[in-house]
Protein backbone atom coordinates (compact mmCIF):
# COMPACT_ATOMS: atom_id res chain seq x y z
CA UNK A 1 0.00 0.00 0.00
CA UNK A 2 1.46 3.38 -0.66
CA UNK A 3 0.31 6.70 0.85
CA UNK A 4 0.35 10.12 -0.61
CA UNK A 5 1.09 13.20 1.10
CA UNK A 6 -2.41 14.07 1.28
CA UNK A 7 -3.36 10.82 3.41
CA UNK A 8 -0.34 10.88 5.72
CA UNK A 9 -2.11 11.94 9.90
CA UNK A 10 -0.05 15.61 9.88
CA UNK A 11 -0.56 18.96 8.59
CA UNK A 12 1.74 20.85 6.61
CA UNK A 13 2.36 24.24 6.73
CA UNK A 14 4.72 25.72 4.27
CA UNK A 15 6.94 28.89 5.24
CA UNK A 16 8.68 31.50 3.03
CA UNK A 17 8.07 35.41 2.12
CA UNK A 18 8.14 35.08 -1.44
CA UNK A 19 4.39 35.91 -2.94
CA UNK A 20 4.49 33.65 -6.10
CA UNK A 21 5.95 30.54 -4.03
CA UNK A 22 3.17 31.15 -1.29
CA UNK A 23 0.43 31.30 -4.12
CA UNK A 24 1.65 28.07 -5.54
CA UNK A 25 2.19 26.32 -2.37
CA UNK A 26 -1.42 27.34 -1.45
CA UNK A 27 -2.88 25.68 -4.38
CA UNK A 28 -1.29 21.97 -3.15
CA UNK A 29 -3.87 19.76 -1.40
CA UNK A 30 -1.10 18.63 1.08
CA UNK A 31 -0.30 21.78 1.95
CA UNK A 32 -2.70 22.64 5.10
CA UNK A 33 -1.87 26.58 5.91
CA UNK A 34 1.47 28.96 5.02
CA UNK A 35 3.53 30.64 7.44
CA UNK A 36 6.13 33.81 7.26
CA UNK A 37 8.32 35.62 9.93
CA UNK A 38 10.02 38.95 9.64
CA UNK A 39 13.68 37.08 9.60
CA UNK A 40 12.11 35.50 6.10
CA UNK A 41 10.82 38.62 5.00
CA UNK A 42 13.42 40.59 5.55
CA UNK A 43 15.85 37.99 3.94
CA UNK A 44 13.35 38.34 1.07
CA UNK A 45 14.07 41.96 0.63
CA UNK A 46 10.82 42.80 2.29
CA UNK A 47 10.26 46.08 4.40
CA UNK A 48 6.76 46.86 4.04
CA UNK A 49 5.37 43.63 5.96
CA UNK A 50 2.04 44.58 6.10
CA UNK A 51 1.67 45.24 1.98
CA UNK A 52 3.51 41.63 2.10
CA UNK A 53 0.09 40.66 4.48
CA UNK A 54 -2.32 42.09 2.73
CA UNK A 55 -1.46 40.60 -0.80
CA UNK A 56 -0.86 37.57 0.63
CA UNK A 57 -4.83 37.57 2.36
CA UNK A 58 -5.19 38.51 -1.42
CA UNK A 59 -4.41 35.06 -2.54
CA UNK A 60 -4.51 32.68 0.01
CA UNK A 61 -8.58 32.58 0.85
CA UNK A 62 -8.70 29.08 2.37
CA UNK A 63 -6.26 28.03 4.91
CA UNK A 64 -4.78 28.78 7.89
CA UNK A 65 -1.80 31.95 7.48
Amino acid sequence: MSLHLVDIPVKIFADGADLKGIAELYRKPYIHGLTTNPTLMRKAGLSDYESFARAVLKEVKSKPI
